[in-house]
């Protein structure tokens, strides 16, 4: 009986631990498959699983995931010896305490995670480099200038008054010790890698495209989570964004009085700062209302919520991009061939935009954007045209775009698809083959004019 509670002890703690990662709790109950789950998180092929079926070798293998994953939650070796002789107190220390889950285990592979950052993109797709790492720049680090000193010394003691227990009651969500921190950390970082991108763009055109790209990223991560873990997921980012945000709002304020006596880096900083905190708030207040938050509720948690429908759009900046088609690119560009002609101009929707008629035969790995009508599409490979339905041709012209994609970026690196281990490429190597095998099975026509 004492071997069975641990054992429960150790699955339910698995199940609070896939949670937080992001993924279907009820797997942990689930032999094999809650394996996979475990192997996802960490961001390891299945075939490990394999491995750590191996007699004896296997077990290194075990544990080299182990710590993979205690390391998804911020902890460190010390942590993974823990669990491998103590799971049933460190597995539920690691469930039910304030770690938090980690896309990545480095820090800025974390916080950018967390919703999306407008402020990496490139006005031309086809000049992204999704590669590289963005090189850390210093914001403001005049140590000798005690204006500043006192005005961040100020802005952290602002911070400090978060009533996370007291807004912990009043809205029924869980706000750790160091939630503002972690939310500010995050701010921080975005604002650090706006800085360092070399894109000029407005203050508008960074709020703007950052609040569609967050809650753009919310949507498709969380779109099949079920109403609370939404409301909880929005409230706890409302509440602590928006006390940031008028943190740094009278910071600036008072930043703005002493001009003469601050730099240009730390002027520059604030104001990206109240960039950053406003277009993550109005991402997730975004996301709120998508999910059927209503403003009330919305304006409870930010008194000061400005129901501004620009705002609460947002600007898909590369949609827009994309939409114009590719005819401004220089002629020389070798890239222009490909990309040419994929794009009709017709407005494009994402997944949340449509109504539950509009998103049923929508095949699950599929995640848009789509087009509400269908037309007749070229084919680039043929040279053919056929006439398509929306959900069709949102899948055909995504799969015409991946592959030029794919083949940009393996000619410039002389890499193939085997080689394609990031996330993005990942995705878009997935749209060209399933939908390849798609449209095989569901239009065999277009299939045979088209491919």
């Amino acid at each position: 009986m004492i071997f069975l509670i641990l054992i429960l002890i150790v699955i339910v703690s698995q199940y609070k631990l896939f949670k937080k990662a992001n993924e279907p709790g009820w797997a942990a109950f689930i032999p094999i498959y809650n394996m996979i789950i475990w192997l996802r998180i960490i961001n390891k092929p299945w075939w490990w699983l394999l491995l750590m079926f191996i007699p004896y070798a296997g077990l290194i293998w075990s544990i080299w995931a182990t710590n993979l994953l205690v390391k998804k939650f911020g902890k460190d070796e010390g942590f993974t010896i823990g669990i491998i002789f103590l799971p049933f107190i460190f597995y539920p220390i690691l469930a039910f305490g304030n770690s938090k889950f980690s896309a990545n285990s480095e820090y800025l592979k974390k916080t950018s995670s967390e919703g999306f950052d407008a402020s990496m993109s490139d006005s031309d797709s086809s000049n992204v480099d999704f590669f590289s790492q963005p090189q850390k720049s210093k914001i403001s680090e005049n140590a000798n200038n005690s204006k500043e000193k006192d005005l961040k010394a100020e802005l952290e003691t602002e911070l400090n008054k978060f009533e996370n227990k007291v807004l912990s009651k009043k809205f029924n969500v869980d706000l750790s010790d160091d939630e503002i921190d972690y939310w500010y950390n995050i701010i921080c970082e975005r604002v650090r890698m706006c800085n360092s991108n070399t894109m000029e763009k407005s203050d508008n055109d960074i709020l703007l495209e950052n609040v569609y790209g967050h809650c753009d990223e919310y949507v498709k991560k969380h779109f099949d989570e079920d109403f609370e873990f939404k409301r909880n997921h929005a409230s706890i980012r409302i509440l602590s964004y928006g006390f940031i945000l008028k943190c740094v709002q009278n910071i600036g304020e008072k930043a703005n009085k002493f001009r003469s006596q601050i730099s240009s880096e730390f002027e520059k900083e604030i104001r990206l700062k109240i960039i950053h905190s406003k277009a993550s708030l109005y991402g997730t207040i975004k996301f709120a209302l998508i999910s059927n938050i209503k403003k009330e509720e919305i304006k409870k948690m930010f008194p000061e919520f400005e129901d501004d429908p620009v705002l609460i759009e947002g600007k898909n900046h590369l949609e827009e991009m994309l939409m114009k088609g590719f005819d401004d690119m220089d002629d020389n560009n070798p890239h222009k061939e490909k990309l040419n002609g994929i794009y009709d101009g017709e407005k494009r929707y994402p997944i949340y935009e449509l109504t539950d008629n509009q998103r049923k035969n929508i095949p699950s790995w599929f995640k848009g954007p789509f087009y509400k009508r269908g037309s007749e599409v070229k084919s680039k490979a043929t040279g053919k045209s056929f006439k398509l339905n929306a959900i069709e041709k949102s899948i055909f012209v995504e799969i015409q775009y991946n592959t030029a994609m794919i083949t940009i970026y393996s000619e410039r690196d002389g890499s193939s698809r085997s080689d394609f281990n990031n996330p993005f490429f990942e995705y878009l190597i997935e749209v060209v083959d399933k939908g390849t095998v798609w449209f095989k099975e569901n239009n065999k026509k277009a299939h045979e004019v088209l491919f």
